[in-house]
């Protein structure tokens, strides 16, 4: 029995006989992360059968649920029509309280985004990159390695590497572009890696290799 796709997982394909073009073509509305060659490698958040035709061939991607039948089972009582009516007699109060705490979230979440704002529009990207490297997150510091050095990337030499297009570019070597899927490896799946420190210590050797470079542009 094949192992099991979930939603977002990493998919790689190689088809022969067939060009980069084609298997972009074929698989366009997929999340492409990589395609070169006879390969790619994409993602998919749709769940079920994913049917896609090449060259006359039929390729079903058959994508499962993270959801277990328990998670499923909260949705079932809705079925019955007993079951459809909420009775609650504190429900006006609960539900203007939630609209009040709504609103007070909501006017907090706009105050923070606009300081963020002005403190990302107020340091240059090399600063805003060290500062994100120096203070990471426990929890989702690969997604804030991965972003950091990618923002600094695109603007030392205009590429694209915040849309996943990778390349080897100046001082951009392959084995940081392996480092950087590594990164993806860990935002994309359930899995975290717990070594913080020898990650963050990598971020820090590909940065310094792009702060020297910043010295010229």
């Amino acid at each position: 029995m094949s192992k099991p796709i979930y939603i977002g997982d990493k998919i790689n394909l190689k088809i022969d006989n067939t060009t980069q073009d084609e298997l972009q073509n074929a698989f366009k509305d997929f999340h492409i992360d990589k395609a070169q060659d006879e390969k790619i490698t994409l993602r998919s958040f749709k769940v079920g059968d994913n049917i896609v035709d090449l060259k006359n061939n039929e390729i079903n991607l058959k994508i499962t649920s993270t959801l277990s039948p328990e998670d499923k089972n909260i949705f079932l009582n809705l079925s019955n029509g007993k079951d459809q009516v909420v009775k609650n007699p504190s429900f006006p109060f609960i539900f203007l309280l939630g609209i009040f705490i709504f609103i007070i979230s909501f006017v907090g979440l706009i105050k923070n985004l606009i300081k963020k704002s002005k403190l990302k529009n107020n340091i240059s990207p090399k600063e805003r990159c060290k500062n994100i490297l120096e203070n990471l997150d426990d929890r989702n510091f690969p997604f804030e390695i991965s972003t950091a050095l990618r923002e600094y990337i695109d603007y030392l030499y205009n590429t694209k590497f915040l849309s996943g297009d990778y390349s080897e570019i100046n001082s951009i070597s392959s084995s940081d572009i392996e480092f950087l899927y590594s990164l993806d490896f860990y935002k994309f799946s359930n899995k975290q890696s717990d070594d913080k420190i020898k990650l963050q210590k990598r971020g820090f050797e590909i940065f310094n290799k792009l702060k020297e470079e910043d010295k010229d542009v």
